[in-house]
């Protein structure tokens, strides 16, 4: 292609969406069986495009209706109809990526909405798990669960090597940041406004429950936050046979905990939630 072109190759393949929909099929065209090729080549995207939707879409009804169970009774009885209108919803949305110029809205999307604010969720889900909950918890709640004990190697990844990669890579980023183009076609000043609003509606809604969290509690701005960032009452197992085994609070209506020789009445729990 690029000799048919005389262009180099870096002018040829470039990531992006164009790398799948553009230079790959234009390569797998000029092989010998050309439509054996392309169709398998095409099957292949669209397994992967529908994998990929089923993990993001069930994710996202999910916590829709672990939500919406606080506020609707018999929510998940609702669940097929939710997920045939999300479902509707997302090709509606869909629609403009495929129109004569989608491809630069698709550009715009995967850029944005795929890079920075992934790498900040991702940080921030390590800190959070990992100094914050303490991953000394963390490897406890696994142990348990697993029925064996990390590895070391999984120790340093999670404490050192994991949030130094992202830093590096959250800070390439930033040096490297330049304005978004597709082609020889340079986004206007209003495009990457748009890509940023696109970043912060996935960054928002973090900072203003981290943000409400620690408005709710009493003390100082330290008192405040060291308060917000402990575990509540109800974190844990769900049985109280496990949670009893790990430490944990017991609560009403979770099961018994099947310690200390038969049952133990509920008014009794807060004894060996206390290590009495």
């Amino acid at each position: 292609m690029a000799h048919d072109a005389g262009v180099p190759v870096g002018d040829v393949v470039k990531s992006g969406p164009g790398l799948a929909f553009v230079v790959y099929p234009e390569a797998v065209s000029r092989m010998p069986g050309a439509p054996f090729w392309s169709v398998v080549f095409f099957f292949m995207l669209f397994t992967l495009g529908l994998d990929s939707q089923f993990v993001m879409m069930e994710t996202i009804i999910t916590a829709i209706c672990d939500e919406l169970k606080h506020y609707v009774a018999n929510v998940y009885t609702y669940k097929v109809k939710t997920t045939i209108a999300f479902c509707i919803i997302g090709f509606l949305l869909g629609l403009p990526h495929v129109t004569e110029g989608g491809i630069y809205l698709l550009t715009l999307m995967d850029v944005y909405s795929a890079g920075f604010s992934l790498l900040f969720i991702a940080l921030l889900e390590i800190i959070c798990v990992i100094y914050v909950y303490d991953f000394r918890r963390f490897v406890r709640d696994l142990t348990y669960m697993l029925e064996f004990a990390p590895n070391m190697y999984w120790m340093v990844t999670w404490i050192i090597v994991g949030p130094s990669i992202i830093v590096f890579i959250f800070i390439f980023f930033c040096i490297g940041y330049e304005p978004l183009t597709y082609g020889d076609y340079v986004y206007s000043k209003g495009a990457e406004a748009l890509g940023w609003l696109m970043v912060l509606a996935a960054i928002a809604p973090i900072i203003i429950c981290a943000v409400h969290a620690v408005w709710k509690q009493e003390g100082t701005l330290w008192e405040r936050i060291v308060k917000s960032s402990r575990p509540t009452d109800d974190w844990g197992p769900y049985h109280n046979k496990h949670r009893y085994a790990l430490g944990y609070k017991l609560l009403e209506g979770r099961g018994d905990p099947g310690m200390v020789g038969g049952t133990l009445p509920p008014e009794n729990y807060h004894m060996l939630s206390n290590g009495v």
